[in-house]
């Protein structure tokens, strides 16, 4: 078929990085779906299209603001304010006129509008879901392979001065169903999550360290996609270079890693997805057990054991906190995840690693979002933004954006003033999120939910603020504590505790037997 993995089939290497000696490492190429996508350059733009639109009205010679806000219907004071700014940036004069440097700049604005890009997004083969990078197609790094006696295949990496070979395991997918191609929206949300992630990258504890002597360990840049044009429907199967490896800091230890493929650190996807397919795929055991050694892999399988008794203990014990209904409920498995990383923090006492606190936020806070998620589903509500939009100006004002969030709250019992966190939504991100219908930001989709309840009686939230009129405020309490899983302190450790690990998940059931009226037991 034209979409089987083959040996000849093309290898890229976008440089992951764990710095780690090579005999901690082992190479893998893993299999992916390269589409080529076609989208609009990215770029940072200087004007924003307001003040692009009044910029375009002042090079034809209106300046009045009053005949600008005619023009482009806005309010003449919104006018003025856009003609400060564009003062401001020294793009037009005090009368209006544009400068040299703002012609120049308007010129330049509408020409590289169109522009477009070329570059190619992967996709996992038996999930379908998408890696978390857009690579343009300048940069797509091809590697070369050879084949030893064996017929295994040998990486050349390095430069072409000082090149070296690297032997390495091919992932060879066994029968797979046909590639499902890629939502545009997908692709430009998965682009913004790598660069979000990329930000957060060198501080994890895992990739600390010297250059373990490569040519070079800086991933290669990624684009931020604003919108896509066109993707490929028949994708190019392909191989990633990446690798496994037992940590530097803590050799004695009998757990392994997975490097993420695009230059993120540790993968726990890529880990996962290896483990799976283990009872498989012999020479892929075989590789883990060159790493790891014979010894730990009996250690491993306990650990494996391990693992399973936990889902099944915290399976059970997410039922009988919140009833066989939660069962039912769309985000159930992410639950069941919170409960398992509860569980392992608690058995693990103080011998408990850190990373598995932030485990334990991160699943409390994808619990959050499904919540919101299945109500966004149920009560899809695309116009709810336009209470804040009644006119061009009334969006700018915060003090008007509070009293629209707390006047929906108050009309439903909730208590008001709102907490600060959630009274600070901003008016863009309720756009996206009521619009879309997904979970962008989660305070922001606890805000549309309620600004929704406020426009239907038989919204769960408006019966929620009846028995709990608290809940918003218990709301933005939890997203507080949740967040901490993507925050460091100062001296680089994760700001949270055990107890905050405790307190997190109690709240979390709490609100979901208060959103759902389900039965809660300790």
């Amino acid at each position: 078929m034209a979409f089987d993995f083959q040996r000849n089939s093309p290898v890229h290497n976008f440089r992951p990085r764990a710095h780690v000696p090579f005999d901690k490492r082992q190479h893998l190429l893993w299999p992916a779906w390269r589409y080529q996508v076609v989208a609009p350059e990215p770029r940072d733009k200087v004007l924003n299209v307001f003040q692009k639109a009044v910029l375009g009205m002042c090079r034809i010679g209106i300046v009045n603001r009053e005949k600008v806000g005619g023009r482009l219907h806005l309010h003449p004071d919104l006018v003025a304010k856009i003609m400060l700014e564009l003062q401001m940036k020294a793009l037009v004069d005090s009368h209006g006129i544009p400068t040299q440097k703002g012609l120049d700049l308007l010129a330049h604005e509408t020409i590289e509008d169109h522009k477009t890009v070329v570059g190619y997004v992967f996709q996992d083969p038996w999930s379908g879901q998408l890696w978390p990078r857009f690579v343009e197609q300048s940069k797509l790094d091809s590697v070369n392979l050879q084949y030893g006696e064996k017929g295994f295949p040998i990486l050349v990496l390095g430069t072409k001065g000082k090149p070296y070979l690297q032997p390495t395991y091919m992932h060879l997918p066994k029968a797979l169903g046909p590639p499902q191609t890629p939502e545009a929206a997908e692709i430009v949300t998965v682009t913004r999550r790598h660069n979000r992630a990329a930000r957060y990258s060198d501080a994890d504890e895992n990739m600390r360290g010297e250059n373990d002597g490569e040519e070079d360990s800086t991933p290669i840049s990624s684009s931020c996609l604003d919108r896509v044009s066109m993707v490929e429907d028949k994708p190019t199967p392909c191989f990633l270079n990446t690798y496994i490896y037992l940590p530097q800091a803590e050799m004695d230890v009998w757990d392994w890693y997975a490097c993420d493929p695009f230059g993120l650190g540790v993968s726990a996807r890529l880990k996962k997805r290896i483990e799976e397919q283990l009872p498989d795929y012999p020479g892929l055991r075989t590789t883990l057990d060159r790493l790891v050694g014979e010894k730990n892999r009996d250690r491993l399988e306990d650990q494996r054991k391990w693992h399973r008794e936990i889902e099944v203990d915290a399976r059970a014990k997410a039922i009988s906190r919140l009833g066989a209904t939660l069962e039912q409920l769309p985000f159930f498995e992410v639950v069941v995840e919170m409960e398992c990383c509860r569980q392992e923090v608690e058995l693990l006492d103080e011998s408990c690693p850190k990373h598995k606190f932030r485990d334990t936020l991160n699943a409390a806070r994808r619990v959050l979002e499904g919540v919101f998620g299945h109500m966004l589903a149920m009560f899809p509500d695309e116009q709810v933004w336009r209470a804040l939009y009644k006119d061009e100006k009334n969006w700018q004002h915060a003090e008007y954006v509070k009293k629209v969030y707390n006047s929906s709250a108050s009309s439903m019992g909730f208590v008001t003033p709102l907490p600060a966190s959630l009274a600070v939504a901003k008016p863009s991100d309720i756009k996206a999120v009521s619009s879309s219908g997904k979970v962008w930001k989660l305070r922001a989709a606890i805000v549309v939910s309620m600004l929704s309840a406020a426009r239907v009686d038989s919204h769960p939230l408006r019966s929620a603020a009846k028995r709990c009129p608290d809940l918003l405020e218990r709301l933005a309490s939890i997203t507080d504590v949740v967040n901490d899983a993507a925050h460091f302190g100062q001296s680089g450790q994760l700001t949270t505790s055990r107890a905050k690990i405790q307190v997190g998940v109690d709240s979390v059931y709490q609100i979901i037997r208060d959103i759902y009226e389900l039965p809660l037991t300790q």
